[in-house]
């Protein structure tokens, strides 16, 4: 059954969408000890002359309760964060995309980061891994010219290039 304050994401019309809701990947004891603190904050300020406490717990419930997606359709890449009293939704179009790079998760093998680099702006989504190859299609069926990288490959690139200079500076 869906919420009052759940609302529609905007690409549920677009067929080649491809959705996630963005997962926070946080030790076991955050999410506990987070509640505590915003019910400590928020008896601080009915309790205490400290009132801006109140609006401090609220911002921090806020926050952690805030539903995030991100999506790649055939606009581009798009994000949608469902705050429940408000909404967030950011496009940016494929042509404003220069770079898409993605790498696997370590700890989560099933998922693949992927970062959408637009100048000097770069955004970082959670897909699973298996949608990867449809996603660098649709990318490149919208925007020919678009570089893709292997975040692995150039991370091992990187460390064959600097790596040994930063074991000789510390003999």
């Amino acid at each position: 059954m869906k919420s009052r304050l759940d609302k529609k994401c905007p690409w549920h019309d677009d067929h080649e969408a491809i959705e996630m809701q963005q997962a926070n990947y946080r030790k076991k004891w955050v999410m506990p000890y987070t509640f505590i603190m915003v019910f400590f904050c928020i008896g601080l300020g009915i309790f205490t002359k400290y009132r801006i406490s109140i609006l401090l717990g609220l911002l921090v419930l806020l926050a952690v309760t805030t539903k995030r997606y991100a999506a790649v359709t055939s606009k581009g890449f798009e994000q949608f964060s469902n705050m429940y009293l408000f909404t967030n939704y950011r496009v940016v179009v494929w042509d404003d995309i220069d770079t898409i790079t993605y790498e696997k998760l370590p700890d989560h093998p099933e998922n693949s980061l992927l970062y959408f680099t637009h100048g000097d702006v770069t955004s970082r989504a959670i897909f699973p891994t298996a949608e990867r190859k449809r996603i660098l299609r649709l990318a490149e069926k919208y925007h020919p010219g678009i570089k893709i990288h292997d975040g692995a490959v150039f991370k091992e690139e990187m460390r064959k290039k600097y790596g040994k200079k930063r074991t000789e500076k510390k003999k």
